[in-house]
């Protein structure tokens, strides 16, 4: 998942709320504005449009064999997300690669 955040401090505050939650992520990185600035500049194959307001994002990875589990860890991330800043519809940008968070993103990986 690739969550957007207006705030950094917010970001912050939702890493230790996802171990706080039970879920030990895979990976869970935080990437600040001017590394995702500098990554889009020179990497002109990514196309992402990040909008002014978004000043970091986490990037979020959970695996396992069972579909159930990677959901519901998946739902519980995004409730800690939300808890932290993120609003369901509010920024685009939240991606899971499978699409497997709730079917919500209709299949596309992108949450809207």
């Amino acid at each position: 998942m690739l969550v957007p955040f207006t705030s950094p401090m917010k970001a912050h505050e939702a890493v230790s709320a996802v171990f706080r939650a039970g879920i030990t992520p895979s990976a869970l990185e935080f990437m600040e504005r001017d590394a995702i600035d500098f990554t889009l500049k020179h990497m002109p194959e990514i196309e992402l449009a990040v909008p002014d307001e978004v000043q970091a994002h986490l990037l979020v990875e959970v695996d396992g064999d069972h579909a159930d589990v990677l959901m519901r860890d998946c739902e519980t991330i995004l409730g800690v997300m939300e808890a932290h800043g993120w609003r369901r519809g509010a920024l685009r940008g939240i991606a899971c690669g499978e699409g497997i968070c709730s079917g919500a993103c209709g299949g596309t990986s992108v949450l809207p």
